[in-house]
């Protein structure tokens, strides 16, 4: 009956597991792929996003509005949102109007980034990208880019 309860029951714990080692190494091996594969995706939407901004844009009839109605600097740019098809003032001023202004009942960030991307107006290699990916960004950049999530719900860290 004691060796039963020695052999089944007592508590115990490891003092050398020789598959510790091995299981440690590939755990970091999958981690440094895992690693890899996020910061190849921020890199490549950050060639994305480069292109976008090359484009020059116009300003657009909402921050004309904005601007008319003396809400310029609430509008301003910040110039580290990436991922948007049109000026950020132009869809921060959309936003100010449709959701800021004219919410009874006030609204949530994914109400404003749906209708922000259902005019369009979101590049679509942006229309979801995770938060490992985007704070990767900001490694690669050392910058504190913010995605359109991030930029809607005026979110950023910097890393």
């Amino acid at each position: 009956m004691l060796a039963e309860q020695i052999l089944s029951e007592a508590p115990r714990i490891w003092l050398h597991n020789p598959k510790i080692s091995a299981a440690q190494l590939k755990l970091a091996d999958m981690e440094r792929k895992r690693v890899e594969r996020i910061d190849a995706e921020a890199r490549k939407l950050l060639v994305a996003a480069a292109e976008i901004a090359s484009g020059d844009r116009e300003i657009g009839p909402w921050e004309e509005g904005a601007v008319a109605h003396g809400l310029k600097s609430v509008v301003a740019a910040d110039g580290v949102a990436i991922g948007f098809l049109v000026r950020e003032q132009e869809w921060k001023s959309f936003v100010a109007f449709q959701f800021g202004l004219a919410a009874k009942n006030g609204f949530t960030r994914k109400d404003a980034f749906a209708a922000v991307k259902a005019e369009g107006w979101i590049d679509k290699r942006f229309g979801f990208v995770g938060e490992d990916v985007a704070d990767s960004m900001r490694r690669v950049t050392g910058r504190g880019v913010r995605v359109p999530w991030e930029a809607i719900g005026g979110r950023c860290h910097v890393i």
